[in-house]
C-alpha cells in the first residue's frame, strides 16, 4: 500500500517550472543522463560484518584449503592469515570484511573518469556513475514516518514516488538514503525502464528525474550539510518546494493506516 501521496510532487513542480518531478526520455540515446533510474548492486551496512580466519592450509592442494566465518567484533579484524592475504590477493595494509548488497534502483548523479589505476594510459581509464541507492518502504515504516520524509522533515532522505497512473517511476515509493551514495562503474549500471503509453510510441521507455526534480533532490542533500546557508532563502526553489508539499499534505490530512 502507497503510504505517501504520490502525485504532489508533480503537481508542484508543474506549478513551479512546467516541469514534472519525473520524465520520460523519449528520445535515442547511447549514454545515461544525470538523474536517470537504472539498477545496480549496491552495498549496505547491516549490524553484523564478518571476515575469514584460516582453518585448514593445504599447501599442496590449496583449493580445497578452508577458513571459518567470524563474526568481527571490532573495527578491524584481530590478524590476517597468509592463505586468506594471498587468495583475495590483499596488500599489507588490506583487510577482507564483508558486507551485504543487492541490486536496487538507483538514481544517477554525476559521471566521471577515474585514472587512478594508470593515470598514463588514457585507454584503462574507468568511467563511473556516483549513484544514489533507493531503498523501498517496508511494513515496519508507519505511514507518519513516510509522511514525515515526504514532507522533506529528514535531511538525509528524499521521498521517491513510485510509478502512479500514466506517470513514469520506480516499482514502489523508496527512500533515496544519502548516506548510502557510492561510486558504480558504468559497465554494471542497468537500464531501467517502464511502459510509456503516449500516443505513437508506446512502449518501453527509460525515465529520469527532470531537471527541476533533481536540483530540488540535491538542494535538499546540500541543506542537510548545513553550510550552505542561501539555501535558507524563503525565495529558493527548494523553500517553495517544501511549503507547497506541506501545505498539500495538511490540506489532504494525515491517512488512515
Amino acid at each position: 500500500m502507497t503510504k505517501g501521496i504520490p502525485d504532489i510532487y508533480d503537481k508542484t513542480c508543474l506549478d513551479l517550472n512546467d516541469s514534472p518531478f519525473i520524465e520520460w526520455i523519449l528520445y535515442k540515446t547511447t549514454t545515461f543522463l544525470p538523474g536517470q533510474f537504472c539498477s545496480a548492486v549496491a552495498w549496505y551496512v547491516k549490524r553484523k560484518r564478518w571476515y575469514l580466519e584460516e582453518h585448514q592450509y593445504k599447501p599442496h592442494d590449496e583449493p580445497n584449503s578452508t577458513w571459518y566465518v567470524r563474526e568481527l567484533q571490532s573495527t578491524l579484524p584481530p590478524s590476517k592469515t597468509s592463505f586468506v592475504t594471498k587468495f583475495f590477493e590483499l596488500e599489507k595494509d588490506e583487510h577482507l570484511i564483508t558486507t551485504n548488497s543487492k541490486i536496487r534502483p538507483v538514481i544517477l548523479l554525476n559521471k566521471k573518469l577515474s585514472d587512478w589505476w594508470n593515470p598514463i594510459n588514457v585507454s584503462q581509464h574507468v568511467p563511473y556513475w556516483l549513484c544514489l541507492p533507493l531503498f523501498s518502504y517496508k511494513d515496519r515504516h508507519s505511514q507518519e514516518y513516510v509522511l514525515n520524509h515526504q514532507r522533506l522533515f529528514d535531511p538525509a532522505v528524499f521521498y521517491i514516488p513510485g510509478f502512479y497512473s500514466s506517470q513514469p517511476g520506480v516499482e514502489v515509493e523508496s527512500a533515496a538514503r544519502f548516506h548510502a551514495i557510492q561510486m558504480t562503474t558504468e559497465a554494471h549500471l542497468i537500464l531501467l525502464k517502464r511502459f510509456c503509453p503516449i500516443k505513437g510510441i508506446e512502449m518501453r521507455r527509460p525515465f529520469k528525474l527532470s531537471s527541476l526534480g533533481l536540483r530540488l533532490m540535491l538542494y535538499h542533500f546540500y541543506k542537510g550539510l548545513n553550510i550552505f546557508t542561501e539555501l535558507d532563502n524563503p525565495k529558493t526553489e527548494y523553500a517553495l518546494f517544501t511549503e507547497q508539499i506541506n501545505m498539500l499534505i495538511d490540506r489532504a490530512g494525515r491517512p488512515v493506516e
